[in-house]
Parts: C-alpha cells; structure tokens; sequence
C-alpha cells in the first residue's frame, strides 16, 4: 500500500521526536464532509507557541484570514521583531490513483480553490495538540502540529488511518 502526501515548504532543521505541547484557542468541531459549510472553518482559530515569542496560528480551513497567520513566525531577537517564515502549506494526499488537496485558498473576488476543506472530517484538540482529521478517496488522514519549547520549529505529523485503499 504506497499513499502519498505531497507538502511544499521550507524545511527546518529542528528537533521535532519530542512532545506535543498544548494550543491555545482552538476547540472541537464536528464537520459533515462533502458539504461542510465554509464559514466555520473560518470563524475557528488555533495558535501554537514556542514559549520564546514564536508562534503558528491560523483557521481552522487552513486559510490565512490575518496578516499575523502562519506557520512558522519566528522572533529575530527574542521575543521581540517577529517575522513570517513560513506562510503555509499546500497539501495533497495521494491514494488510489487519485490525488485530493486539503488546502484551501479564498481568493479577493470570495474564490475558494482549492477546495480541500470539503475533506475535512473533524477538528479537535488531542491533549492540547491541534489536530485535523481529513478522509477522501476512502483514506483517513489525521495531521497534527506543534512546537518544540524554546526551538523556532513548527513540527507537523501526519498518520495515515488503516482503511487507505491500495494503490492504482
């Protein structure tokens, strides 16, 4: 079984094996996939911290509604004069011959493309840890982030469930 997720962003190098720490604002959503509504996604907020005035932060959508979104903002010198380093990800899964994003994108004119909220199962805090659970072309696949204490590094961890269905 080979699925595959493709994610483009700058790779730091960090030490990311030790444990998730808490978010903050962030709260379970219950989302009916297929034709989630676009608006709570939206309206719902998560941040990560770095305990040294870094941060990551967005919506739920994976949609930068706030110049201040992202998801490596890193103090040049701590903890002030903050700067983005990484905005976002644009994530896709592969499975079954098939490939879905799970990014999303509202664009001036109110586009949304692409559209990979509409995969979006769940989204809650797993012991304090933001986490998505997204399921399209039969697979289940939860990503989580978080920040090491005291490391300008936002690690993500993404698990593929067991019901993937083999490759094309």
């Amino acid at each position: 079984r080979r699925v595959h997720l493709a994610a483009m962003a700058v790779r730091v190098e960090e030490d990311c094996s030790g444990t998730a720490h808490p978010a903050h604002l962030a709260s379970a959503i219950q989302v009916t996939p297929g034709d989630a509504p676009w608006g709570p996604h939206l309206a719902r907020e998560w941040l990560v911290t770095d305990g040294r005035g870094g941060y990551a932060s967005g919506t739920v959508a994976g949609v930068n509604t706030r110049r201040y979104h992202g998801l490596l903002v890193a103090p040049r010198a701590p903890p002030l004069g903050r700067t983005l380093l990484v905005a976002r990800l644009e994530e896709r899964l592969t499975t079954g011959g098939q490939t879905f994003s799970l990014s999303s994108n509202e664009f001036e004119d109110g586009t949304v493309h692409p559209q990979g909220y509409r995969h979006l199962e769940r989204f809650s805090l797993e012991r304090g840890v933001p986490t998505w659970r997204y399921r399209a072309g039969g697979a289940l696949l939860q990503k989580q982030i978080w920040m090491p204490p005291g490391q300008s590094a936002t690690c993500f961890r993404y698990t593929l469930g067991e019901d993937a269905p083999a490759p094309a």
